[in-house]
């Protein structure tokens, strides 16, 4: 039987990194199915040991919030990820590649998420790693919908020219955003290697039905009055303003994902990525940092605004940024770290969002959908021409 192999990073505690990981795969398997179609078990060392270290970071109120929720996830990853664990967990970029080299993988996919990122920042591996490919591995090569979100100029500069012999080894290649479409530009594709846009593998995801509507209430939300959805990481004294104006409206608060200590219930270590995904749709309005919280509002046409929580010298080095301007949608993208930003503008935008929210957003969103589907299903058949070729 004819291996195909992800290869991604599908063990970091995050949501969307597990949903697109889980669908990437469930996408290829229904594609091929007469393949052996797995997700390779590699962690990054770098990556793996910040995941182990954030469980040791306690909250007053919920000690063992981050361990319960490093647990759930585990479990569901166990439990629903189709992984090849005949990968040995090495600690070295060359051991990893002479295992690679000597497998016969028909086919290797790399993506999605940010494998494509260079930088020095002790939470991805550094280059050369894994996710470009060496020449060496004889396997075809694709990139899905990868993404290169904030890498370091300095490096890829330093980087150029074995950066551009990986990248051109690849027989199809698919970015998430403009950024890494320019990034890859940047560094010199072969005019022969398809290369295109495409969407985040999440898009495919069908919202599966899961008991989230039960553990709501059981944890004492009541459906009948506001909820505001939360995803905010870092940001107290913003999420105490926001999470104060809407529960003097009369909204009960729900942290989805990261702790916050403002909320009136935290869920990050209740839900499993099934439940979570399907969350939103409970949701008057929601507040998020978050790429993939973007992708779930708008998967479950929840009115929300996306903010930009950290400072960048270009607005195209946002993901979350380029994502609404492919939906047309940037009414609901706000920078709160600009200098003109004002909290009662926010404020007074989350409400008018709310209330004209079907009117001005809803048939727009679905047809975007539709487009999103389809363009990832066209991406599958180029890979289907690439495996057969």
């Amino acid at each position: 039987m004819k291996k195909i192999r992800i290869i991604t990073f599908h063990h970091v505690t995050n949501n969307g990194a597990f949903l697109q990981a889980y669908t990437l795969c469930n996408s290829l398997q229904k594609s091929f199915d007469d393949f052996d179609v797995k997700i390779i078990d590699y962690r990054s060392p770098r990556l793996e040991l910040y995941e182990i270290l954030k469980i040791f970071k306690t909250y007053k109120k919920a000690p063992l919030y981050n361990l319960k929720r490093y647990l759930k996830f585990r479990t569901c990853v166990n439990r629903n990820i189709f992984l090849d664990r005949d990968f040995p967990n090495f600690r070295t970029y060359k051991g990893a590649l002479n295992f690679f080299m000597k497998q016969n993988y028909d086919l290797l996919v790399v993506g999605s998420d940010v494998v494509w990122k260079i930088s020095n920042s002790k939470l991805f591996p550094k280059f050369p790693n894994i996710y470009w490919l060496s020449d060496e591995i004889a396997s075809k090569k694709v990139a899905y919908a990868v993404c290169s979100y904030k890498s370091d100029l300095r490096l890829v500069e330093k980087y150029n020219k074995s950066l551009s012999n990986s990248l051109n080894n690849f027989n199809l290649i698919g970015v998430r955003d403009d950024y890494t479409h320019n990034f890859v530009s940047s560094l010199g594709v072969n005019p022969e290697i398809p290369f295109l846009k495409m969407p985040d593998p999440t898009f495919l995801y069908e919202i599966k039905k899961t008991n989230v509507h039960k553990i709501l209430i059981e944890e004492g939300i009541d459906l009948n009055k506001p909820i505001l959805g939360i995803l905010i990481y870092n940001r107290d004294n913003f999420s105490k303003s926001i999470t104060d104006y809407f529960k003097s409206i009369g909204y009960q608060i729900i942290a989805l994902s990261m702790y916050n200590p403002f909320a009136d219930l935290n869920l990050g270590d209740r839900l499993d990525p099934f439940e979570w995904a399907e969350v939103f749709k409970y949701l008057s309005f929601c507040v998020t940092d978050r790429f993939h919280g973007t992708i779930f509002c708008l998967k479950n046409n929840t009115p929300f605004v996306s903010i930009e929580s950290n400072s960048m010298d270009s607005i195209i080095n946002s993901k979350i940024y380029l994502l609404l301007k492919d939906f047309e949608m940037l009414d609901c993208y706000t920078n709160i770290t600009s200098e003109n930003f004002m909290l009662d503008d926010f404020l007074n935008k989350c409400l008018a969002l709310s209330n004209s929210w079907n009117d001005e957003y809803g048939y727009n969103i679905e047809c975007k959908l539709e487009d999103m589907k389809h363009k990832s299903h066209e991406f599958i058949n180029k890979i289907k021409m690439v495996e057969s070729s």
